[in-house]
């Protein structure tokens, strides 16, 4: 672990409401946002999911198109048994979410009615946006 100095320019946004600090290490990542969630100036359809169907389950791969904040797949709306690995991500702006062998939506029953299941596609927007 080190702790580093930064340049007070780093931390004094030009547009709190539209930027975020980013610090990255080897296999981390923390994101700061300047404002609350709802002050932030987040864009609509933020980011697209599309659920393909595999052996097991579902896969669900996720791109943001602009900053995604807190993003959560609730797979058991998907199915009453289904499972997610991973939730409340934050994806930047060209940010794919491509699950790994051992990660996506895990379901061993069919989709609820009227929920975007295998070869559905999804737009949605975050925290912050209308």
């Amino acid at each position: 672990m080190a702790r580093l100095e930064l340049p007070g320019s780093l931390l004094e946004p030009g547009e709190p409401k539209r930027e975020v600090f980013v610090a990255a290490g080897a296999d981390t990542r923390v994101v700061h946002c300047f404002l609350e969630d709802p002050e932030l100036a987040c864009a609509p359809d933020a980011w697209t999911a599309h659920a393909t169907a595999v052996e097991g389950g579902y896969r669900v791969d996720v791109h943001a198109s602009s900053f995604t904040r807190d993003l959560a797949l609730l797979a058991d709306r998907l199915a009453p048994d289904a499972e997610t690995d991973e939730m409340l991500v934050t994806l930047l702006a060209g940010d794919p979410l491509v699950p790994g062998p051992h990660h996506g939506v895990r379901v061993g029953a069919e989709p609820r009615p009227g929920c975007h299941g295998a070869g559905g596609h999804r737009r949605g927007h975050t925290a912050g946006s209308a």
